[in-house]
This record gives structure tokens, sequence and C-alpha cells, in this order.
């Protein structure tokens, strides 16, 4: 799995991704009376997200990021 790290963390997306889908994820298994309120709501911001092709590139072949990607410096 090839993934150009030093993009994908400066990209915006990226950081909205984490914060709407892993953080929550996180505080859910600290505070797990919180699941049943807001397990729905993730899901929602989660299937968007696919959707939106924010969480895995749909160019390309698997999860890895193209060989072309894998030579950009900045996030295109």
């Amino acid at each position: 799995m090839n993934i150009n790290w030093k993009v994908r963390l400066k990209s915006l997306k990226f950081w909205v991704f984490i914060l709407f889908t892993v953080i929550p994820q996180i505080i859910m298994v600290l505070a797990p009376e919180y699941t049943e309120a807001y397990s729905e709501i993730l899901n929602i911001i989660t299937a968007v997200f696919a959707i939106l092709g924010i969480t895995v590139d749909p160019t390309t072949k698997g999860i890895s990021d193209s060989a072309k990607a894998m030579t950009y410096d900045e996030v295109k």
C-alpha cells in the first residue's frame, strides 16, 4: 500500500474526515453512554464521505495512491 502521506496530511478533506469519523469513534469507545445517540449520525456522515470519495481515491485500484500521486508535493 503506497500512500503519499506528506500530501494527505496537508489535505483539508483528510482532516475533516478524521474529525468527523475517527475521533467520534474513539469517544464512543471511551464513553459508551453516547454510543446510541451518535452512532446513526456518524454512519450518515461516513456514508456521505464515502460517496464523495474522500475516504478512498476512486481513481486507483485498491486503497493505494497512483504512481503520479506519489510524486506530488502539495494538495492538488
